[in-house]
């Protein structure tokens, strides 16, 4: 069992306070360092640095416009223009980029579907677009997800937390060792969020890591979890 470190908090230069809960001895699967991101009237944030352990979640906290979304993004490879370290298993992404997104499934806050598509459309249109090697069965992700009765219904005609399972049904068909979700819970009901909670717990079980921006608290008892807070 690895063992968790000390908090420690860092005044970062937009004057907002980092915790950072680091392990000790851990297995590194991701490492920020003094990572800043700013727009051109502010600084979203400034000199965070954490890392993120196999078999661990990460989960980012803060209030509205602290700036959660944006850091996701950037470890997601979808704003390099960063300032600071990002390494993935002791490499900087900069470095590796085929790599590392191939290695990396990364679910945003909106549901990116398309509403004319079926549901099981969008996912087929999804695993060819990155040419997966899928883990699970379409079918047997829908399933899992409760999706299996509407399977062949247009994503336009689906609730708010249905079209959200759609986006985690990936989580059972991509082969991946790096999560990157942001508000995973939303839209769900109680049965989702338990599911949700429950594929984290299993893909940090099986050597897996997960950083996850949320406003809710998630049981993860069954895991190592720590916290990084963006104080707005």
């Amino acid at each position: 069992m690895k063992r968790l470190g000390e908090v420690i908090p860092q005044q970062t230069g937009s004057n907002r306070t980092l915790l950072c809960i680091f392990l000790v001895n851990g297995s590194f699967m991701l490492q920020v360092a003094t990572l800043s991101y700013s727009l051109p009237t502010r600084t979203l944030f400034s000199a965070v640095s954490f890392s993120a352990a196999t078999e661990q979640a990460v989960l980012i906290e803060g209030a509205n416009g602290a700036g959660k979304t944006t850091l996701l993004r950037c470890l997601a490879g979808l704003l390099p223009d960063y300032v600071g370290k990002i390494c993935f298993q002791g490499i900087p992404i900069r470095q590796q980029r085929e790599r590392y997104l191939a290695d990396l499934l990364y679910i945003g806050h909106a549901t990116a579907l398309q509403p004319d598509l079926t549901v099981t459309e969008n996912l087929q249109w999804y695993v060819a677009s990155l040419g997966l090697a899928t883990q699970m069965t379409l079918a047997a992700a829908l399933a899992k997800v409760g999706l299996q009765a509407w399977q062949h219904t247009r994503c336009q005609f689906l609730s708010a937390g249905q079209q959200r399972k759609v986006l985690l049904a990936r989580l059972l068909i991509q082969r991946a060792s790096l999560w990157l979700l942001d508000e995973p819970l939303n839209a769900l009901d109680q049965a989702g969020i338990a599911l949700v909670t429950d594929l984290i717990v299993q893909h940090c079980q099986q050597g897996g890591c997960v950083v996850a921006v949320t406003h809710q608290p998630m049981a993860l008892i069954a895991i190592e979890s720590v916290r990084v807070i963006l104080d707005g």
